[in-house]
């Protein structure tokens, strides 16, 4: 093998072994409710899915709504979503759910997914 394909394997090499790991974050599957939707019943509860498996230790939800926090279940994982029991009714309106979890790679990661809550009258 002559030095220039040498010096171009070495650099697919790298390039390789910088880029796998920045793939390896948590990746959004899907909400329940779905992300910006609407729905016209209170939601039992929140949940993400993920490609992979979250991490319950350092996992966490929240929801906030048009009259501020809204009381939730602790967080919980169940094969690779993380989820929350609502407590009570939701009153129609917006509402912002933030997560915090980690995935294989360990790197801890936060997001948000929103929805509204309208009533069938």
């Amino acid at each position: 093998m002559n030095t220039r394909s040498m010096k171009i394997l070495f650099v697919v090499a790298l390039v390789a072994a910088v880029a796998t790991p920045l793939f390896a974050h948590l990746k959004i599957l899907k909400t329940v409710p779905a992300t910006d939707s609407t729905v016209a019943t209170s939601p039992k509860q929140v949940e993400v899915w993920f490609d992979e498996a979250p991490d319950i230790k350092v996992s966490k939800m929240t929801l906030m709504g048009p009259s501020g926090a809204v009381k939730l279940g602790a967080a919980q994982v169940k094969d690779k979503s993380l989820f929350a029991t609502v407590q009570g009714n939701l009153a129609d309106g917006a509402y912002t759910t933030s997560w915090t979890s980690e995935g294989d790679d360990g790197h801890v990661q936060t997001g948000t997914f929103k929805f509204t809550v309208k009533s069938a009258q």
